[in-house]
């Protein structure tokens, strides 16, 4: 076991051309709650060019209610896939709320020395937290296969060029996509095939406080990462630029969450702060705004502030590497990050 001290970073092997997916269910079986869909984003990313492997849990259809099977089983699942030679990237299915499971089951050395591509958002945080931790190897902030390759009536360009491009380690300019959605038809009925998402436009980022920064990326799903600090599956903050996002984000657990990392010592540490846009805002009844409400939380710290940031569970999402190196400059209302 590889334990919890400084390790070096390592990148995953560029994706090849015609790569192949191994599809995983570390938390949610969602590819049995929503099967045509599962099915169809499959179908997309072949016609991307892609060969598909399924986990073994999910060609047996194993099924625990919320999860797939026990941790052990779903480690073994995601370790199956490590050494397979076969597979240049391992997708989840979707997320979840128990990836974390994982963790104390998982071979990090042979994770390591696999350089294999790891993608995921949201509840895989826990995987890419763990991974970085224990593993020094990066791992990509990115699509999940239903909610991003299942969308009718095709996958979004926007998200798919992101991810491939970054997969593939080709040059790539940071812009906002000129329109984003915080909405998705009904899952669990033909809704979700009888129109697409609805996209509205997108008025770009948000400079909340001006400066620059210079350092690694480190990406969380914010609801995830707070159980994980403190542990020796969180990696060190320190001069990192940091992106959270959300799912659900009542203000109320936005400051119960945003109050943990201040706790922990996290804002000390940073360079900088991105806030994706959340799926899902809830004011509460607040009378406040949600920039208004992160300025509020991070009064006292002198960090540039972004929000409105495109990478979560808005469609599109940009892909990034986890521990990237990245420069950001916010000045005058205009917010410029450039890949190093």
């Amino acid at each position: 076991m590889i334990q919890n001290a400084p390790l070096s970073i390592v990148f995953p092997k560029p994706l090849p051309p015609n790569p192949t997916i191994g599809i995983i269910a570390p938390s949610s079986p969602a590819h049995l709650f929503f099967e045509e869909k599962y099915h169809f984003a499959c179908n997309q990313l072949e016609q991307l060019g892609c060969k598909i492997i399924e986990s073994k849990l999910i060609q047996q259809k194993s099924f625990q209610g919320y999860r797939t099977a026990s941790a052990e089983a779903r480690a073994r699942e995601f370790m199956d896939m490590v050494h397979n030679e076969a597979v240049d990237v391992i997708m989840p299915v979707i997320g979840g709320m128990c990836s974390s499971s994982l963790l104390p089951y998982l071979d990090y050395e042979a994770i390591r020395a696999s350089r294999k591509i790891i993608v995921g958002y949201s509840d895989i945080t826990a995987l890419h937290m763990g991974i970085l931790a224990q593993a020094g190897l990066s791992t990509i902030y990115g699509p999940t296969l239903i909610p991003v390759f299942g969308e009718w009536p095709k996958s979004n360009s926007f998200a798919v060029q992101s991810f491939f491009s970054l997969a593939r380690k080709q040059k790539r300019t940071i812009i906002p996509p000129l329109e984003y959605s915080n909405e998705s038809p009904d899952w669990k009925s033909d809704a979700w095939k009888k129109r697409g998402r609805i996209y509205t436009k997108n008025d770009g980022w948000h400079v909340l406080r001006e400066g620059k920064a210079h350092g690694q990326l480190l990406i969380a799903n914010l609801n995830t990462l707070v159980p994980l600090l403190g542990t020796k599956y969180c990696p060190d903050f320190s001069e990192r630029i940091l992106l959270i996002e959300e799912m659900n984000a009542p203000l109320s657990n936005e400051e119960r969450n945003l109050t943990s990392l201040k706790l922990h010592g996290v804002f000390s540490r940073i360079q900088a702060l991105i806030v994706g846009k959340p799926e899902k805002l809830l004011l509460e009844g607040s009378l406040i705004s949600y920039d208004e409400f992160l300025l509020e939380a991070l009064g006292s710290y002198s960090f540039p502030i972004i929000s409105n940031f495109d990478c979560g569970h808005t469609s599109p999402m940009i892909s990034f590497f986890e521990l990237q190196d990245l420069s950001l400059t916010a000045e005058n209302g205009v917010v410029t990050i450039t890949e190093t």
